[in-house]
């Protein structure tokens, strides 16, 4: 006879070993996001201060008052947009981290579960920022490569 292998029938289990990687993790897990939360809060103010230092930069030069409120203020914004990013991927990673710790310890199937989607959150945004990163670098080069044909034509 032979023996059919689907993890839908049949349970995983969390052996010692696996509660001991698990536990690190969530540790880990834990101090990344903590650290991230500190990031994002001075990416948020180094975005208050980027703008602002933008603006009073550009008020002196002619005609520089109103191009570099509107630069300041996009600066700002995007700054102010990663910090958001950054926030909310720390506050997945923290969940997962929390969730975990719990499930550990009071043998708790549904924090495992919630533990285990916050990191399905938070690696859909990783990849989601990671593909956003690469198509805007995929339009840089060829935004490059056509400003260098164009300039050597």
């Amino acid at each position: 006879m032979e023996i059919e292998n689907n993890l839908l029938e049949n349970e995983l289990l969390i052996d010692s070993m696996s509660q001991v990687h698990l536990k690190e993790t969530a540790m880990w897990a834990k101090f990344l996001a903590i650290a991230g939360f500190i990031i994002s809060i001075l990416i948020a103010i180094g975005a208050v201060f980027a703008g602002t230092m933008f603006n009073k930069l550009t008020a002196g030069m002619p005609g520089g008052s109103k191009g570099g409120m509107m630069t300041g203020g996009v600066i700002m914004v995007m700054y102010l947009l990663i910090a958001a990013v950054a926030f909310f991927m720390s506050l997945f990673l923290f969940r997962f981290g929390v969730k975990m710790k719990v499930a550990l310890i009071t043998n708790d199937q549904e924090s495992l579960n919630l533990s285990f989607q916050n990191l399905k959150v938070y690696y859909r945004f990783a990849g989601i920022i990671t593909i956003i990163y690469l198509v805007i670098l995929l339009l840089a080069l060829l935004g490059g490569i056509i400003a260098a044909t164009i300039t050597h034509s």
